[in-house]
């Protein structure tokens, strides 16, 4: 199943503004790539999911994200997260919310100056909040 990023909006928006990147804005398109490059640029068989494109003013970006994340992408994602050393980090990643949480953290880690993706990964899975531990379980000890 595919992710729809529109679904998500808000809370793409207020990981923005608790980052501290209140005048940030939040584009959600079908081509990110173009949207970047003017609307111009040509189609690649690359698909690119999300952007951080930061302002020269201090502590704004633009994050432009794709419209709705096709499941071949979150497990390319995924996949070079593990291969880059992120196995139990990759486990957290269970639904469409999860996995924008990650990659809306390892962009604002980009925003914030963090430019290799390995460092912007672990930034990110560092920022995650943990799994909520479950909740009346009978026989759980809270």
């Amino acid at each position: 199943m595919s992710i729809k990023v529109t679904e998500h909006r808000k809370l793409l928006e207020d990981m923005i503004k608790s980052h501290g990147l209140i005048f940030s804005i939040l584009f959600i398109v079908p081509n990110v790539i173009k949207w970047v490059n003017g609307h111009t640029a040509k189609e690649t068989s690359v698909v690119t999911i999300a952007m951080a494109c930061p302002r020269k003013t201090r502590c704004v970006c633009d994050f432009t994200f794709i419209n709705e994340i096709p499941d071949n992408a979150v497990e390319a994602r995924k996949n070079l997260l593990v291969e880059n050393g992120f196995h139990e980090e990759v486990k957290r990643l269970k639904d469409g919310a999860s996995f924008l949480t990650y990659l809306m953290l390892h962009k604002i880690a980009h925003a914030k100056g963090i430019a290799e993706d390995h460092e912007a990964d672990k930034w990110a899975f560092e920022k995650m909040p943990q799994a909520a531990p479950a909740q009346n379980v009978p026989g759980l000890v809270h």
